[in-house]
This record gives C-alpha cells, structure tokens and sequence, in this order.
C-alpha cells in the first residue's frame, strides 16, 4: 500500500481510496483500524497526501466508524478528504454527512443519491457508472427527480444483479466495445457463462434502449450495437 501511494502522489494523483485490508475478522476493534490507517499514514510520511476511507464491511469486514474517522481526522488534519461509504446503510449515511461536514462523504449506493445530494454529500463513487453514466449524470445534475430515474435505475440494477455484479457488468462493456477481454476476471470470480451472458445483455439492451435518448449509453444515435444483439440471438 505505502509503495502504490509513492507511485500514486509522485505522479500527481489528487487522493487515495483505502479500505481495511480483508483478514481474519475475529477481535478487530476500532483501536486496531485506526492503528491500520495511522500506520499507512505515517508510513507514506507525505504532505501531499490526501486519503479517502472506505466503508465497506461486507467486502472487508472492517466498519469505518465515525469514531474511528473522528480520531484520524484530528490526529492528522488535512490528510483525511473523506469518505466513501459502501455499507448500503442510508441511516449511516446521512449520519457522516451531519457529524462530518467539512470532509466530502461520498455515497457508493447508487440509489441513495438524491437524498445524499440533498443532504450535503458530494457524490457517488459506484459501480453502475460503467454501465450507464448518462442515466448517473442525470440523477446527478437533478437529484430531485427521485421518482423518474432511481426506478430505472433499480431495474437495471436487478437486471445486472442476476449474476455476480463485477462480472455482469464486465459482461456488458465486452458486448457493446466488441472487446472480449472485458469479460476477464480475477479468480477466485467467473465470467458470465453462456447462455446467461446472453441473456443479460440482451435484457440490458433492452432496458437501455428504452430509455429517453438523452440517457441512453449505448443505443444514442442509432448505435444500438448489432454485435450483442447478435449474440444475445
């Protein structure tokens, strides 16, 4: 991690994202995670760096709790740029955007967006972006609009989310960039297996093209791709 942030800040990068490393999760404590992420910090030793805590226990195990970002805030003001919170939890949420309105609390559940802009957060940092920044970008420039796009928002995501997501949205990207490496994973994941893959993009397709053109991402313009409507055949 230290050697990634020294090539990261030597080549300008504005801030880091860290999450807990995934160990064995029996008797961690908010001591033992803020002792992780004041390690990396003192480690690093720059004045240029910014970091980013994530959220998000069900990957890690390891909650960032607001004492713990509390505690790293005042032992080293001006490192901590915020947070990015994954745990799914609006109640969490909205909780980091009251207690901590000076740093940037970015919200990774695409849904929750309106209400996390509403309420003072600074955005969304999430995983459907790569497969439907249009329809993303508008939710964004118009947070209020709750009841036209977070349903087409939750359809498509119950669309990728037949299959592992990761791999359902690589899925998508090798279909409609016509480059098949997309659908590569890292093992111990698999890529969608036929028919499936056919399947979802097809449906995905489906769901995008229906969409107003102006939050389409791939069938604007008349460029609905023939080579995953072929395949999806």
């Amino acid at each position: 991690t230290v050697r990634l942030a020294h090539h990261a800040l030597d080549r300008k990068v504005d801030s880091l994202l860290l999450m807990p490393p995934c160990v064995y999760r029996g008797g961690i404590t908010e001591d033992g995670t803020f002792r992780f992420f004041a390690t990396v910090i003192e480690r690093i030793a720059r004045d240029d760096l910014k970091l980013y805590l994530y959220h998000f226990p069900d990957i890690c195990g390891v909650p960032v709790t607001p004492r713990v970002i509390r505690r790293l805030d005042e032992s080293y003001p001006g490192m901590i740029g915020g947070v990015k919170d994954s745990g799914g939890d609006w109640d969490f949420t909205e909780g980091l955007i009251r207690r901590f309105s000076h740093l940037s609390i970015f919200t990774g559940s695409e849904t929750h967006l309106p209400q996390a802009l509403a309420a003072g957060a600074r955005g969304t940092i999430c995983g459907l972006g790569n497969a439907m920044p249009r329809l993303m970008r508008a939710m964004f420039d118009a947070p209020t609009a709750f009841d036209r796009l977070v349903p087409s928002i939750l359809t498509a995501d119950w669309i990728l989310s037949r299959k592992p997501f990761p791999a359902a949205v690589k899925a998508v990207l090798a279909a409609t960039t016509g480059r098949p490496e997309w659908n590569r994973v890292l093992p111990p994941m698999a890529e969608v297996a036929m028919p499936d893959r056919a399947w979802l993009i097809r449906d995905f397709l489906k769901w995008d093209s229906d969409l107003p053109p102006e939050w389409r991402t791939f069938g604007r313009s008349g460029r609905q791709a023939a080579r995953p409507l072929a395949l999806a055949s």
